[in-house]
């Protein structure tokens, strides 16, 4: 347990120096014990964590994940590393499971799936979401067909199932990766500013 943090800072650096989801995905492997902790101690005191099903918070924590990769700083100590990777995954899920509706955000933008139903309306949200982070594709954040993935799940109201089988996967993969791209434009939205050149 002593070479954990050694071992999530060295792929923390490698992810953020090139953002591989090969090594994005041995950082969910290596943070396992430390999601697990997390998740454990939270429905320890939050009673009303309780009632969701593990793969809803587990999810939700790989989330974190990311939160705590975009603020990651290499000049962090070892000893500050698993703290901090806890505090933001507590933080994502304390977040995430304080308002279960279906509104679905990046950055400041919120569409509301259950009153999207026009299609003329679906039409115009693709174009504004494209408009807002057109430079995350063109700086190669997410690519055109994750986006266009993130956007059919958005706006156009396909569900996981949908795109899964679409996409020959499996749910909780598809759900994984819908996150991720959200977690990716939302980071790049916040942390950057998306100035247009």
């Amino acid at each position: 347990m002593k070479s954990l943090p050694a071992k999530l800072k060295r792929l923390a650096q490698v992810y953020v120096d090139t953002r591989d989801p090969a090594v994005f995905e041995q950082i969910i492997d290596a943070s396992r014990p430390v999601v697990f902790y997390a998740l454990h101690t939270l429905k320890k005191y939050r009673n009303h964590l309780r009632v969701y099903e593990d793969v809803d918070l587990y999810d939700t924590a790989i989330v974190g994940i990311h939160g705590f990769l975009s603020e990651f700083d290499s000049c962090w100590s070892n000893d500050a590393i698993v703290p901090k990777l806890i505090s933001a995954i507590m933080a994502e899920v304390n977040i995430g499971f304080r308002d279960r509706t279906k509104l679905h955000y990046v950055s400041g933008i919120i569409i509301d799936k259950t009153t999207c139903s026009d299609a003329q309306e679906k039409v115009n949200n693709s174009i504004e979401i494209r408009d807002q982070f057109s430079a995350s594709i063109r700086k190669g954040y997410v690519t055109e067909s994750d986006f266009n993935l993130f956007v059919d799940y958005v706006v156009q109201g396909e569900t996981h199932h949908q795109l899964a089988d679409r996409e020959g996967v499996s749910i909780a993969t598809m759900r994984r990766k819908l996150k991720h791209i959200a977690y990716t434009l939302r980071s790049a939205w916040f942390i950057e500013g998306w100035e247009e050149e």
